[in-house]
């Protein structure tokens, strides 16, 4: 009978890297909650607890691939019994056609007693103010002994930091993304400024340019006037000084009028439009970093389903803006700092919000 019984052990585990000294590569595990204590059954595959790579995200980042679910929750497989999820579970568990998944941005504490790992959870991803404590009981074979202390105490390890690593990785995309809207509201301003500049500086240049047409008019009519009054003087010798003073009064008036013209030109050179190509470049770079993902946001939509009515229009409004276009980035990021927005995107995961 010990022959058989070892015989079944053998063929039944697969050994992984986990545990080297023999941890089953498939384990059954039932979870229930406190607000569900009725349980569903499913199964771990051990090979899928890997730990989170910060690196191996922003590389699948920016090709636009999904990352994986292991790197974003707590993985499990359904079985027979649980193909169906039941609604309470819904609350916490992730829904996928084979498999559900218990994110890991809204851990606690978790905590281990015997073969029973749970987590007191922070919230759920649908209500802010739900936070059950959520137990997941591995089921051991006394026969086979498919699990030990030793491997329970690894699974809790790998729980802990993958759930520590997901919040440091979600943490700082977020910095990023605020980084870059920073910067490029105070490259829109600062273009802004430079366009209204610009166009004072135009309004400038045009009311020069006819007031310098007005100066070179009078300056053309004083050289006629001037003309004529010579040619009088030279027939009319008996008011020649009265025509002398004349003369002198329009050249005098002229020489005025002569230095008045190189100011104002002076000052027409001085005024040049700066160049915003610069800043335009700048703007587009920070809108296609700042880009919510567009990769099926059917999926994406969905997490937000269970969420409040008012809460599930407003995700609808920034993903609507939030689309690389430049006429819509502004009125992306007044949605999201108006409402106070902490994305928390389970399905569509590669924007660890």
């Amino acid at each position: 009978m010990k022959i058989v019984i070892l015989f079944l052990a053998i063929i039944s585990c697969a050994f992984v890297a986990v545990n080297a000294e023999g941890m089953c590569r498939h384990l059954e595990v039932k979870v229930y909650s406190s607000i569900q204590g009725a349980s569903q059954t499913f199964t771990l595959d051990v090979k899928k607890l890997k730990g989170i790579k910060i690196d191996l995200n922003a590389d699948q980042f920016k090709v636009n691939n999904l990352v994986p679910l292991e790197q974003v929750g707590f993985v499990l497989e359904k079985t027979t019994s649980s193909k169906v999820l039941d609604a309470t579970h819904h609350k916490y568990l992730r829904n996928e056609p084979e498999s559900v998944w218990f994110p890991y941005s809204y851990t606690g504490d978790w905590t281990r007693n015997g073969y029973i790992i749970t987590n007191q959870m922070t919230r759920t991803p649908a209500n802010k103010k739900e936070m059950p404590l959520v137990s997941f009981e591995f089921i051991n074979d006394q026969d086979l002994e498919s699990i030990s202390k030793d491997d329970m105490n690894k699974i809790l390890s790998y729980l802990q930091n993958n759930s520590n690593k997901r919040k440091d990785v979600k943490t700082y995309l977020k910095k990023m993304i605020n980084k870059q809207q920073n910067t490029y509201l105070d490259n829109h301003n600062s273009a802004q400024k430079m366009k209204q500049n610009n166009q004072d500086a135009k309004t400038q240049i045009s009311e020069l340019t006819i007031k310098i047409q007005k100066i070179t008019t009078e300056i053309n009519i004083l050289i006629a006037k001037e003309k004529k009054s010579q040619e009088e003087a030279a027939v009319k010798s008996a008011n020649l000084k009265a025509t002398n003073d004349k003369i002198d009064d329009i050249t005098l008036k002229l020489k005025t009028l002569v230095e008045q013209l190189k100011r104002e030109e002076s000052e027409l050179n001085l005024i040049k439009p700066e160049d915003t190509s610069h800043l335009e470049i700048q703007m587009k770079t920070m809108i296609t970093t700042a880009e919510l993902p567009q990769n099926a946001p059917e999926r994406f939509l969905e997490e937000f389903q269970l969420a409040k009515s008012n809460y599930y229009s407003l995700v609808k409004e920034a993903y609507a803006n939030c689309n690389k276009k430049l006429d819509n980035f502004l009125k992306c990021f007044n949605v999201i700092i108006n409402n106070n927005f902490s994305f928390n995107k389970k399905k569509l995961r590669k924007s660890f919000f």
